[in-house]
């Protein structure tokens, strides 16, 4: 019997890890559209640029004046000077505050119509800081052809160049640069800074003038209202009246001129002139005086105190003791 013979195992193939299929990278998905602006947040973008433009046009006016001041004029009247003042302080903190709030949430990048807001008031504020800088080279350029002025264009010139660098600071808050972010967050601050100065420059200069000359104003806007009242007793009476008690005046501040003792009324001799040699036809004058103190002069140099046609005009005076010399006429 023949053994059996031995049992072959089979040899297996060695093991090959199935084929991987090659993995298909997702397709990128499209990047979201930018979102879109926040009404609230157009709102205090608009305000914010809108009350920088304000204030800062305010500004401009303010400095204009105190440098007209000190290198033109100190006796002309900066009364309007008081009304760009107090526009300014009313305005600035509003635009100082409506800045901060913005900032918080201002994007980097503006789109939809964050951007159109942002591109019209950049193109407003650069034109006219353009028109500035023209206003300047202008001026001076007249001055080489016209020597004469010098005080008052140097102003002109000074002027526009503070508007224009105002403006221009003003151009970068509202664009935002990266490059520029110190210059945009330190923007409120300067401006702020710049109105401290100008302020105590005005109360040094021109507003304090025009504080201190507040009973120049009474004088100036009710004098000629006394003096129309002592015409027209003289004409219903044929004389001057004894004092100015006994005449009649409309204003609330012609009276409180005379019950101040602001005026002085002095009654003059009563003249009489024939019109020829030849007629007997004859004029009466009435002759009196009204004299005020005035305590700041205004543009001296075209002051009259003559009204022998019995007006009496207050736009020009020196300052001090002043006297108008007026006659009132009866046929």
């Amino acid at each position: 019997m023949e053994p059996n013979p031995p049992i072959q195992t089979p040899i297996q193939p060695p093991y090959q890890q199935p084929p991987v299929a090659p993995i298909t990278p997702a397709p990128h998905a499209p990047h979201p559209p930018h979102p879109p602006s926040n009404a609230v947040q157009i709102v205090w973008q608009w305000l914010t640029y809108a009350l920088w433009s304000w204030s800062l046009s305010c500004l401009s006016i303010l400095l204009s004046g105190i440098l007209a001041y000190f290198f033109v004029n100190k006796d002309f009247s900066y009364e309007f000077l008081i009304y760009a003042f107090g526009s300014l302080l009313v305005l600035l903190p509003m635009a100082f505050v409506a800045d901060r709030i913005y900032s918080k949430k201002e994007p980097q990048q503006k789109h939809g119509f964050a951007a159109v807001v942002m591109v019209l008031n950049a193109l407003i504020v650069f034109l006219v800081s353009i028109g500035a800088i023209l206003t300047a080279v202008i001026t001076a350029l007249g001055m080489l052809l016209n020597p004469g002025g010098t005080s008052s264009k140097v102003t002109i010139i000074l002027s526009s160049l503070v508007i224009a660098a105002l403006g221009f600071l003003l151009f970068i808050r509202i664009l935002n640069p990266v490059k520029l972010r110190k210059v945009v967050h330190l923007f409120p601050l300067i401006i702020v800074g710049v109105t401290v100065v100008a302020v105590i420059a005005a109360f040094v200069g021109p507003l304090s003038k025009q504080i201190s000359a507040r009973g120049d104003k009474l004088i100036e806007n009710n004098l000629s209202t006394v003096n129309r009242g002592v015409q027209d007793y003289a004409s219903k009476n044929s004389k001057l009246p004894a004092s100015l008690n006994d005449i009649k005046v409309s204003s609330d501040g012609a009276k409180e001129l005379i019950s101040s003792g602001k005026v002085e009324y002095i009654p003059g001799a009563k003249t009489t002139t024939s019109t020829s040699k030849y007629s007997t036809y004859s004029t009466s004058k009435l002759n009196y005086k009204l004299c005020v103190n005035y305590k700041v002069a205004k543009d001296p140099d075209n002051a009259n105190t003559s009204a022998s046609s019995g007006y009496i005009s207050t736009y020009a005076h020196n300052s001090g003791r002043v006297c108008y010399d007026v006659s009132t006429t009866s046929y």
